[in-house]
């Protein structure tokens, strides 16, 4: 359960750099 949520939480960040590395490019 525990590892389950670090997954969502880390997943969670990734897509967030990548929406701000879009931006950024953009």
């Amino acid at each position: 359960m525990i590892v389950h949520h670090k997954s969502v939480m880390l997943n969670s960040d990734v897509k967030k750099r990548l929406l701000v590395g879009s931006t950024i490019q953009l």
